[in-house]
């Protein structure tokens, strides 16, 4: 399914019929829970890394290494993508995104192993590349969103990009919620352990 604009109405169509309203709010929302998502992910990392740091000796830098290679990951998925976008289509891309998403999560979940058979580096490596990863399927979700909602609304591009970028800040809240209540020495419901936490992302 290929959603194009309407060239003399300037809405959204498939095949030429005209884009229903239900399925452009389906399709943003979607679009908005994807990035709740992403934010989720990204503070549940920023809460765990202190106990990767605990566990497998990371140094401050180590962990600035682990941590800085989501954003830039981020950054350069995003502008590569962009270029591919309509040629791949939004479905393939978000797709990926969700692959990418699982992936990294299972890559995350063996850190410890790797670091019982490797050592420091071993679980260094792990975690670096499941943060790549993790940045590459965010990195996705951006290079398709960004067009699709500015397709789905043509003539109210701003305000609903505007809309669709709050998922992100929300999706950060979420997580400094669920890290509030669930992780560390003074959580206010159970104390799990950051490899739970790491499969909610």
């Amino acid at each position: 399914m290929t959603i194009e604009a309407s060239p003399l109405l300037g809405l959204p169509t498939v095949g030429g019929a005209p884009l229903a309203e239900s399925s452009r709010r389906s399709l943003f929302i979607a679009s908005f829970m994807t990035l709740i998502a992403a934010g989720l992910g990204f503070a549940i990392r920023g809460a765990i890394i202190g106990d990767w740091g605990a566990q497998f000796g990371f140094t401050k830098s180590d962990l600035g290494a682990i941590n800085g290679v989501g954003l830039a990951g981020l950054g350069i998925t995003i502008v590569f993508f962009a270029f591919f976008a309509d040629l791949v289509g939004y479905r393939a891309l978000l797709l990926l995104a969700f692959a990418l998403f699982a992936i990294s999560g299972v890559v995350t979940l063996c850190a410890g192993p790797a670091f019982n058979s490797g050592g420091k580096n071993a679980a260094f490596y792990t975690l670096y590349a499941g943060t790549f990863i993790f940045a590459i399927g965010h990195g996705c979700i951006e290079a398709a969103i960004n067009p699709l909602t500015a397709t789905l609304y043509p003539k109210e591009k701003t305000h609903y990009l505007n809309i669709l970028h709050a998922g992100w800040p929300g999706g950060l809240m979420l997580g400094g919620v669920l890290n509030y209540l669930l992780h560390g020495k003074e959580a206010k419901l159970v104390s799990l352990p950051w490899q739970v936490l790491a499969v909610l992302y």
